[in-house]
């Protein structure tokens, strides 16, 4: 039986010509401000709430190891009611797919006094965010309307990543991302090559409720977004751990009913997740390799998914996220899940739903 086409798998198809239509569309005025102000050499500090966390993640990173910044990660809830001083007098970039999300709207609000400049990345201009930052960047594609996000997510990260090149001194700095046709016909080979070997890990896993998605650098945080697919799609007990973190001590938690996944991109952190994976299979964990390229020495996993040869670790790690956001939506599937929605095809967490986790005022 095909899977059908929710709205979430919709988005996630589309990603490939969406990012191609950035690439080859002119920066926004507002993104040609930030770079220029990213060009100053000043400090940044990137803010957002679960998939937009996991984006500003990838984007102090890019700032940091593309353009050559300081850069932080700090989660909004954090930045609003704990560390509002760390942006004083440094360039704050707060992301909200709905530009909706109190815990960011409140850092922005709580950051302002201490001179930051504030730009905002949302769905469209006329978000709540938007209207609350100095600069006012959108995401590729516009606004996603199925809860669980994936296209804003391996969108926004090539957007992220641009903007990173653009504020980079060329001459110093490799070219992290490929060409908008490259880029498009990687991400598409990344979906279309894997659907055969995906089908039969979602057949044999889909009894799994817990599962662990293993990398490091950027992939860490493609990592992160993933299990939080799982837990949005599916509602499995999911989490991404960085590869040296998983290899003290939480190996423990390897057992035969607990699929563990690994990256394996070329970077620094490949011989430590290739140890993970190889005990996570000593220890009877089902496994699945997820390999770019060119990389040798993967240990045997039960799947084994492939994704083009990247220029960098940064554009490989957003390849790596596309055939995983098919297994989380895929898995719901075969649960009998809706994965557009978020337990709202559940009425026994909708006072749950309403109170505590989307109440009034916070999206």
């Amino acid at each position: 039986m095909p899977t059908p086409m929710t709205l979430i798998r919709h988005y996630i198809e589309e990603s490939p010509a969406v990012t191609e239509a950035y690439l080859l569309a002119p920066l926004q005025q507002s993104a040609e401000a930030l770079v220029a102000q990213l060009r100053t050499g000043r400090p940044v500090v990137v803010t957002g709430c679960g998939t937009s966390y996991h984006l500003a993640l990838l984007a102090a990173r890019y700032l940091q190891a593309v353009a050559g910044l300081e850069a932080w990660a700090v989660p909004s809830f954090d930045l609003a009611w704990s560390l509002p001083f760390m942006a004083r007098d440094k360039l704050v970039l707060a992301i909200s797919h709905s530009g909706a999300s109190k815990a960011t709207l409140d850092a922005v609000h709580e950051v302002r006094r201490f001179g930051p400049l504030i730009a905002g990345l949302s769905a469209n201009a006329a978000t709540p965010l938007a209207k609350a930052c100095d600069l006012s960047l959108t995401f590729p594609g516009g606004w996603e309307h199925a809860l669980p996000k994936t296209r804003i997510f391996t969108a926004g990260a090539v957007q992220l990543l641009r903007l990173a090149n653009e504020a980079a001194d060329a001459g110093n700095v490799p070219a992290a991302l490929p060409a908008a046709a490259e880029m498009r016909r990687a991400m598409d080979e990344a979906l279309a090559h894997n659907r055969r070997e995906l089908a039969r890990a979602v057949e044999a896993w889909k009894r799994y409720t817990v599962y662990a998605f293993v990398g490091g650098g950027p992939a860490w945080a493609v990592a992160c977004e993933i299990a939080l697919k799982m837990r949005e799609n599916n509602y499995a007990f999911a989490e991404g751990y960085e590869a040296e973190e998983m290899t003290h001590g939480r190996t423990s938690s390897f057992e035969p009913d607990r699929p563990v996944v690994g990256f394996y991109l070329h970077g620094p952190s490949l011989r430590r997740v290739a140890d993970c994976l190889a005990t996570a299979s000593y220890l009877g964990a089902p496994t699945m390799a997820v390999v770019e390229e060119g990389v040798q020495g993967v240990p045997e996993a039960d799947f084994t998914l492939r994704i083009p040869r990247a220029p960098s670790e940064f554009a490989a790690a957003i390849l790596a996220a596309l055939p995983l956001q098919l297994f989380s939506h895929d898995i719901s599937i075969a649960r009998g899940i809706d994965p557009d929605s978020i337990r709202l095809d559940d009425r026994h967490h909708a006072y749950a739903q309403a109170r505590w986790i989307f109440p009034p005022g916070t999206h």
